[in-house]
C-alpha cells in the first residue's frame, strides 16, 4: 500500500482544503496538530518552543489509534481513539529536547506510526 496517500489525506484533514492564507505563520509553537492515519502520524508544525504545549489529536485513519509522548517532563498518552475521534494532550516539553509520538496500538509503532517533535527555543520565528 502506498504510504504516501494516508499522510495527503491526514494533512488535508489537518490543514482543511481552503486555499491558505499568505499570512507568514512560525513553524514554532505552542500548540500543535495530530493526525494519526495508518500508519503514520502527521504533525503540524514540526517544532514547538519549551514549556506546555497542547497537541489537538485527530484518528484521521480507518481504524483505531492510541497516541504515546515519550521525552516530555512525565510521560503522557491519549487513550485508544476509533477513527473520526479526537481528544487534546498537554504536556511539558524539556528545552533542547524532542519529544516523540508513538502509536502504542500493536505492530502500529513498527508499521512506521512514530514522529519526532523538535522542542526549540523559538529559532525561525
Amino acid at each position: 500500500m502506498n504510504r504516501a496517500v494516508p499522510a495527503v489525506a491526514a494533512l488535508a484533514l489537518l490543514t482543511g482544503c481552503a486555499p491558505a492564507p499568505r499570512a507568514v505563520v512560525s513553524p514554532v509553537a505552542d500548540q500543535a496538530r495530530v493526525g494519526l492515519t495508518e500508519w503514520q502520524i502527521a504533525v503540524a508544525p514540526p517544532a514547538a518552543l519549551p514549556g506546555q504545549i497542547t497537541l489537538n489529536v485527530t484518528n484521521a485513519g480507518s481504524t483505531a489509534h492510541d497516541l504515546r509522548v515519550d521525552g516530555a517532563i512525565e510521560p503522557a498518552s491519549v487513550p485508544v481513539l476509533e477513527p473520526g475521534q479526537t481528544a487534546t494532550l498537554t504536556v511539558q516539553a524539556k528545552p533542547g529536547g524532542d519529544l516523540r509520538l508513538w502509536c502504542g496500538v500493536p505492530g502500529h509503532r513498527q508499521a512506521g506510526m512514530d514522529a519526532m517533535v523538535q522542542v526549540t527555543e523559538g529559532a525561525g520565528t
